[in-house]
């Protein structure tokens, strides 16, 4: 029996399991040589489409193996020891699922810890599931990580232990003080119910820097966010080493530039939605930098 492609010319078997051997060997090389050895050189080029999509983040619309090189450092960068353990390879058509072990430790404040927690108590496994598209012998897209932590952390999974979690985390990052006020329990700190027009965002986002600056250590960047509503208006966001400074009005080449309607706004600001929800359903729209919107999305939790 034979397999016809496209074209209308005949495949056999064999032909057809090699090149479904080929894929998995490219995202095996993707996996072990770039996001395990952090190459980003030839090898990038070799393995990615021209046209290469990556489904994780939009990347303000960019396209093509440079995307690569942009969100890679990134998580090397959250997570400096990051390795992936290849568990299965399953290759179908044009498709390959890569399921893995991820190990790493996040920097600071990432993932609400503090630098003051223990890098052996800050250590993350999670079980992934990639998904990549391959064209002519290069991956052209990328969707996922679908993942669930395998640590500790996971016990009890779900909006509860998520809060429980977060509030431990909250704890450690604030005190002893902190940790006496309930899970769950809304004060003018958590929740933010006195947040009602975006000056007192902004205000409070400020603060919070300024109260944590190594959330921001290392961090030079310039945001500019146009919010659209009755209170609206341009606010600039200036980070620098670890130092924010807010001033209204827009600012020449900021790295990244923001939209968001007001009600938006104060919707994440209340913890009704977090920031990656409002990116990916439209709410917040970002141009410019993806990396520095990442990191700043990152830092604001």
């Amino acid at each position: 029996m034979t397999i016809s492609n496209a074209g209308g010319a005949a495949a056999t078997p064999r032909v057809m399991a090699d090149e479904l051997d080929r894929n998995k060997e490219i995202v095996r090389r993707f996996v072990e040589e770039i996001i395990n050895g952090g190459d980003l050189g030839a090898v990038v080029d070799e393995l990615f489409d021209h046209e290469y999509l990556e489904g994780n983040y939009p990347l303000d619309g960019h396209s093509g193996p440079e995307v690569v090189r942009t969100w890679v450092p990134y998580l090397r960068w959250v997570y400096p020891d990051v390795r992936h353990e290849i568990l299965d390879l399953v290759a179908e058509g044009d498709t390959v699922m890569c399921r893995s072990i991820q190990t790493g430790t996040p920097r600071g404040f990432f993932e609400g810890k503090s630098k003051s927690v223990p890098a052996g108590q800050r250590a993350q496994r999670r079980m992934e599931i990639n998904l990549l598209r391959l064209k002519a012998g290069k991956i052209c897209e990328h969707w996922g990580p679908f993942s669930r932590r395998l640590d500790e952390h996971a016990e009890g999974e779900g909006l509860g232990a998520g809060m429980a979690q977060a509030h431990e985390e909250w704890a450690a990052a604030h005190g002893e003080a902190a940790a006496q006020v309930p899970a769950g329990t809304e004060t003018e700190t958590e929740g933010e119910p006195g947040m009602d027009t975006p000056q007192e965002v902004f205000d409070d986002m400020v603060s919070t820097l300024a109260a944590n600056p190594d959330r921001a250590e290392g961090l030079t960047a310039t945001y500019q966010y146009t919010v659209h509503g009755e209170h609206g208006g341009m606010w600039t966001l200036s980070i620098d080493d670890g130092k924010a400074e807010l001033r209204p009005g827009a600012t020449e080449n900021p790295d990244v530039k923001i939209n968001i309607d007001e009600a938006d706004l104060l919707g994440m600001a209340r913890g009704e939605f977090t920031g990656t929800e409002a990116f990916m359903t439209g709410k917040l729209r970002v141009e410019g930098n993806p990396v520095r919107g990442m990191q700043l999305g990152r830092i604001l939790g």
